[in-house]
C-alpha cells in the first residue's frame, strides 16, 4: 500500500509539472499572438513606430511578422532595414508571397536610387535555396538512406526480371537526392548579410587600422567568409574584405547582427 501511495504521489507531481509547462506555453503563445495583433492594428492606423515595437517584441517572428516589420521600416524611411526584413521573411514565405516581396524590393531599391537585381540567376538561386531548405539536412540524409535500402532490396528483383528502366529511374532519383543534399549542405554552410550603412569601406583586416581594399555598396547582399570578434570578412561584387558587424544586417535567422 505504501508503494502504491508513493506511485500515486509521483504521478500527481508529473501531471502537475506537465500542466504548469503547458500553461506557460499557452500563455507565452497568447502573448506573442497579442503582440502580432496589436502590431497589425497599429500598422493599419499608420502608427508605424508603435507597430514596429510590437512586432519586434515577438521572440520568434515568422514570415508574416518579418514581412510586416519590413513594411513598417519602409514607411519610416529605413529602406535598407526593410530589405533585410523582407529577406528574412523569405525563409518561411509561401510561394505566392514571393511576388509581393519582389514588388516591395523594387520600390525600396528605387528609393535608394538603385536597381533591384532581378536576374534569372538571382531568382533561381533564391527559389532553389527556399525549396531545398524546406527539408533539414537530416531529412535529406534519411531520404537518401531510405533509397539505398530500397535499391538493396529491389536490385536483385530488377536484374532477375530485366527491369532495366526501373533500375535506371531509381538510380537517377538517388543521384538527384544526392545533388540536392550537397546543395543543402552548401546553403547551410553560408551566411548572408546586407550592407545597411552608406559610405563604408571594406578593410584588409579586422580593424580600422587596416587599409581599405574596396567600397561596400549600400543594400548589397554579401556572403560571410569568416568572423573575428566584431568584424566580418565578406565577399561583395567589388571585392572581399572586413567590415564591422554593426554595418550589416543579417539575413539568416540563426545569426543575429542587430546587436
Amino acid at each position: 500500500m505504501g508503494t502504491g501511495r508513493a506511485m500515486d504521489k509521483r504521478i500527481r507531481i508529473i501531471y502537475l509539472i506537465f500542466f504548469c509547462c503547458m500553461n506557460a506555453f499557452v500563455c507565452h503563445a497568447g502573448n506573442q499572438e497579442e503582440l502580432f495583433l496589436v502590431g497589425n492594428k497599429k500598422y493599419q492606423e499608420c502608427e508605424y513606430e508603435s507597430a514596429l515595437a510590437s512586432y519586434k517584441g515577438i521572440s520568434r517572428p515568422g514570415s508574416a511578422c518579418w514581412y510586416n516589420i519590413g513594411n513598417c521600416q519602409y514607411h519610416l524611411g529605413n529602406y535598407v532595414d526593410a530589405i533585410v526584413a523582407w529577406r528574412r521573411a523569405e525563409t518561411d514565405a509561401r510561394w505566392p508571397d514571393f511576388a509581393d516581396i519582389d514588388a516591395n524590393y523594387v520600390q525600396a531599391y528605387a528609393q535608394l536610387a538603385k536597381q533591384y537585381p532581378m536576374s534569372i540567376s538571382n531568382r533561381i538561386t533564391r527559389y532553389a535555396r527556399r525549396s531545398i531548405s524546406l527539408l533539414t539536412v537530416w531529412a535529406w540524409q534519411a531520404l537518401l538512406l531510405f533509397m539505398w535500402f530500397a535499391v538493396a532490396i529491389l536490385l536483385p528483383i530488377f536484374i532477375k526480371n530485366r527491369h532495366w528502366w526501373r533500375l535506371i529511374f531509381i538510380v537517377s532519383f538517388m543521384s538527384l537526392i544526392s545533388v540536392l543534399l550537397l546543395c543543402r549542405l552548401h546553403f547551410q554552410s553560408k551566411n548572408y548579410v546586407i550592407i545597411v550603412e552608406p559610405n563604408i569601406e571594406l578593410r584588409a583586416g579586422p580593424g580600422n587600422d587596416f587599409a581599405t581594399v574596396a567600397p561596400a555598396p549600400l543594400a548589397e547582399e554579401c556572403t560571410i567568409k569568416s568572423i573575428s570578434d566584431e568584424w566580418l570578412k565578406i565577399s561583395c561584387t567589388d571585392g572581399t574584405g572586413w567590415i564591422q558587424i554593426n554595418n550589416v544586417g543579417c539575413i539568416d535567422s540563426d545569426m543575429n547582427t542587430d546587436g
